[in-house]
């Protein structure tokens, strides 16, 4: 299939896409949720509304699901940002019309690579599969003295940033301002990217043995994520946004 063919059915999505997020269905959606808007990954999850006698319930396939359901190679999805863009509508209308859950559809996009996607940027090699989510190959940190090996991640150059800014800038063209597209953000917790470049097992025995590594470590980590994240702001123009720890 041609490129142009493909942009041309991404059209297309993206018209029956609005069509759905107007609707009125999901407009009841909506006020189900406390603030349904601004979640810039895959697997959305919100807050029930105050004072709607309702329970919200919200279908969440992973995306080696979605995959099969759809058709669609992963590896083709975190590698193509077309095709990125293109199962991104198509899952959320097969929810919206199969499922008949109350996930609430927005005027959003977003750019998701998994939850490998800030730990490549601390180093981490990572692997893509065609049927299930991306993993990476092993720690960075064999011996607490790589630590001072390692430089600070990055906005641009590492890991799968270069990757995050050519999709935010293609799916971006091809939404055409009628979809507004997100920039991912930092989700993994301090303690939880650390664990995953010393391997978990390592870091809890540091804890006992060697516990100023692990001060040192997490410090790195932090501070790593304040600069990170302080480039981003400056890149969208966000001056408001902070760090999370999330898990």
């Amino acid at each position: 299939m041609s490129r142009r063919a493909q942009i041309d059915r991404i059209n297309g999505l993206v018209d029956r896409y609005l069509g759905a997020v107007q609707s009125k269905r999901n407009q009841e959606n909506l006020r189900l949720w406390k603030d349904p808007y601004n979640w810039n990954r895959d697997m959305w999850r919100g807050i029930p509304a105050k004072g709607t006698n309702s329970i919200p319930i919200v279908v969440v396939p992973d995306n080696s699901l979605w995959g099969k359901l759809l058709g669609v190679n992963l590896i083709d999805y975190y590698s193509d940002p077309y095709v990125h863009m293109e199962m991104q509508l198509q899952l959320r209308l097969y929810q919206f019309e199969e499922f008949c859950d109350n996930l609430p559809l927005t005027e959003e996009l977003f750019v998701w690579f998994g939850v490998i996607t800030e730990l490549s940027m601390f180093g981490l090699e990572v692997e893509f599969y065609p049927n299930k989510e991306g993993w990476f190959k092993g720690p960075v940190i064999q011996e607490p003295e790589d630590l001072d090996k390692l430089s600070p991640p990055d906005f641009y150059k590492s890991g799968l940033m270069p990757r995050v800014h050519q999709f935010y800038e293609i799916i971006n063209e091809l939404a055409d301002g009628k979809l507004k597209v997100m920039f991912p953000d930092i989700v993994r917790g301090p303690f939880c990217i650390a664990s995953h470049m010393r391997r978990l097992d390592k870091i809890l025995c540091d804890c006992i043995v060697d516990p100023e590594f692990v001060h040192r470590l997490m410090r790195f980590v932090v501070d790593a994520n304040k600069l990170w994240t302080e480039e981003r702001n400056r890149f969208l123009g966000d001056t408001k946004h902070k760090c999370k720890l999330y898990n």
